[in-house]
């Protein structure tokens, strides 16, 4: 069960659209576009997820606290001995989100918690994932020039997730769900059917094909109720 509630989640949402929304208006008034760079943009409010996260679990832990060095871990929940990682990312241009963690720091604390705060270009839509333990098996090793950034395998790893803010869905679901419809429609018309036999094998070959694939999981953002930006 993750220590950190939906409510905790929306609640520091809100304080990082606040935040969000005089960091703009600061770029603005200097004729600084911030969206040029949503990576960019990240790393400015990735603080504000350390921070306003912190104090919505320091009201449940008291003792918690950010550090925010480099090196140390980002939230420390004193009273549950644990740590807590957190990430923030944008969907990439070619669709999907890219979830990663540094690979070192993994190996070296064996397995750690992660909070991937996950939003649009616009910082209106979000969605919040909740990973308990996750070890270097649940990251595929670093490629040359990540930098050490390791991508999540994330067939395993979202078994250790819990979805606090927006929804997970698959894509086999979605496929399964619209090929069974293709093939209802199909056998209404039963001299439709007998007539596009090799069309029915073809939907049930596919069927069969999304049924044993390795889960394409769909990530769904939602607008926060109070979020001033």
């Amino acid at each position: 069960m993750s220590y950190v509630t939906s409510e905790m989640s929306r609640a520091a949402i809100e304080s990082m659209t606040d935040f969000y929304k005089n960091l703009l208006s600061l770029y603005e008034g200097y004729g600084i576009k911030i969206l040029n760079d949503t990576c960019r943009r990240n790393s400015l409010m990735s603080h504000s997820q350390e921070k306003f996260f912190s104090e919505e679990i320091k009201k449940k832990y008291p003792n918690a606290y950010c550090d925010g060095r480099t090196g140390q871990a980002d939230i420390v929940i004193p009273e549950i001995s644990k740590e807590l990682e957190c990430k923030l990312t944008t969907r990439r241009a070619k669709g999907g989100y890219s979830l990663q963690a540094d690979y070192a720091t993994l190996k070296r604390k064996e397995s750690c918690d992660f909070l991937y705060v996950l939003t649009d270009r616009e910082f209106s839509s979000f969605s919040v994932l909740f990973f308990n333990n996750l070890t270097i098996d649940d990251f595929s090793i670093p490629s040359p020039g990540s930098r050490g950034k390791s991508k999540m395998n994330k067939a395993k790893a979202m078994k250790k997730c819990t979805v606090l803010i927006g929804s997970v869905s698959t894509q086999n679901e979605f496929q399964i769900n619209k090929i069974n419809e293709a093939i209802r429609n199909e056998k209404k018309d039963p001299i439709k059917f007998n007539r596009r036999k090799r069309k029915i094998e073809k939907l049930y070959e596919r069927l069969d094909h999304w049924k044993t694939a390795t889960d394409r999981f769909l990530i769904n953002l939602e607008r926060v109720n109070g979020s001033k930006a």
